[in-house]
């Protein structure tokens, strides 16, 4: 497959399709009679913390995708690696931090938590597109790496 088309299918199935919900709220609540803004919609989706939430499963499947690429390890799929835990690491902490405040009845800064799930997103799908488009399809069979 050609590395468009994995952008592509990457984009459309795994990044256009987790962040569905989120979309589909922001319509719902920004479509009916409210005096808010968009940006203010957003605001008040956001303040859980779930755009950090799928931000796990893109990483996890990045890094995944860099460990199947193992005859192809250079510095920079290293690098790519080692960001990729880190914002993992960083993302899970983030999340633990706003939703173990939630549920203690401890309000959280909602445009920390709004800016931080749009960092950490925005970080994510730069790192996701780097992993897709620097890694080659792999055919696994019974274990076995081919090209």
């Amino acid at each position: 497959m050609k590395a468009s088309n994995k952008l592509l299918f990457w984009i459309f199935f795994s990044v256009s399709f987790s962040i569905a919900p989120i979309g589909f709220s922001l319509w719902k609540l920004y479509s009916e009679k409210n005096p808010l803004t968009l940006i203010e919609s957003l605001k008040k989706i956001l303040i859980h913390g779930e755009l950090i939430l799928v931000c796990i499963p893109l990483l996890s499947a990045a890094i995944g995708e860099l460990f199947q690429n193992t005859y192809r390890r250079n510095h920079f799929h290293s690098f790519l690696g080692a960001i990729s835990i880190m914002l993992l690491y960083f993302s899970t902490a983030t999340f633990v931090d706003i939703s173990s405040s939630l549920a203690l009845g401890v309000s959280k800064d909602q445009d920390f938590v709004f800016w931080s799930s749009l960092s950490i997103f925005t970080s994510t799908f730069l790192v996701g597109l780097a992993v897709i488009v620097s890694t080659k399809e792999n055919k696994l069979s019974f274990g076995r790496i081919y090209e």
